[in-house]
């Protein structure tokens, strides 16, 4: 009876096997991104969204967050009539370590989610359906261009891309 208790207080981790800073960035395994879906209507995303709204208006949302003194983020997310459309994380990293540790969670990750990931220009890319919809997944290092550790996440519907 007392090991039951002990398991059962212990922490609840939804993202085994990953990093702790991957599933507080995470949050939910639903959907493509912390909840959310290409589709999904504005007020949805944003009821998904625990940080800070830093601006807003009819077609956008931006959060960002400082997480702890490892990561600075910012999430975007756009919308046109069909819903959203693009979901854009940018990371910054305090050291190469965490770097690593992020990209190689988020990569294994999509990877388990929608198979293999190909190179892209120096990204991975994942390509995968979601109804008749082509949604496209980015994964990209892009310390060299910031001169900071620092990577992307963008997620983003094809035909409503092209559109913009």
């Amino acid at each position: 009876m007392i090991l039951f208790l002990l398991a059962s207080c212990g922490p609840d981790k939804k993202f085994k096997g990953y990093s702790d800073l991957f599933g507080d960035v995470m949050q939910s395994d639903e959907g493509f991104f912390r909840g959310n879906s290409p589709g999904m209507r504005l007020p949805d995303v944003k009821k998904n969204e625990t940080d800070s709204l830093g601006e807003e208006d009819k077609n956008f949302l931006f959060y960002l967050s400082k997480k702890n003194e490892k990561i600075n983020y910012s999430v975007e997310y756009n919308f046109n009539d069909e819903g959203l459309y693009q979901i854009r994380f940018d990371a910054f990293m305090n050291d190469e370590a965490g770097l690593k540790m992020m990209l190689d969670d988020f990569g294994k990750y999509y990877s388990q989610k929608f198979g293999k990931g190909e190179p892209v220009n120096g990204a991975i890319c994942w390509k995968t359906k979601q109804g008749k919809k082509d949604i496209t997944i980015l994964l990209q290092d892009e310390t060299e261009d910031y001169h900071h550790y620092k990577f992307s996440l963008d997620i983003y519907n094809e035909f409503a891309e092209s559109l913009q």
